[in-house]
């Protein structure tokens, strides 16, 4: 008899956990941040998300995510800031 291999699942596309994504006119991934920029017309809600990847165990602070209208600076907000602790696999 031939045994039958189990298949790990495929990968939940990522709006399955955070919801529909706002397309970003242009983006950048840098060493310490992500930037975005987006054209919304008039005053609409909008989601964008990023992917970190840690690469070395230890505990980490993690800046809040900042977002600004670039024709009218007093338009901003920000979100707190926390620390993130990364743990050896296993």
């Amino acid at each position: 008899s031939s045994a039958a291999l189990a298949q790990a699942p495929a990968p939940a596309p990522i709006e399955q956990f955070i919801g529909k994504l706002t397309t970003a006119s242009a983006q950048e991934s840098r060493d310490d941040r992500y930037v975005a920029t987006l054209s919304l017309p008039g005053n609409q809600p909008f989601a964008i998300a990023y992917i970190a990847r840690a690469v070395t165990p230890g505990g980490f602070f993690l800046p809040g995510a900042e977002v600004f209208d670039m024709y009218h600076p007093a338009i901003s907000a920000r979100t707190a800031a926390g620390r993130l602790a990364i743990t050896p696999a296993g």
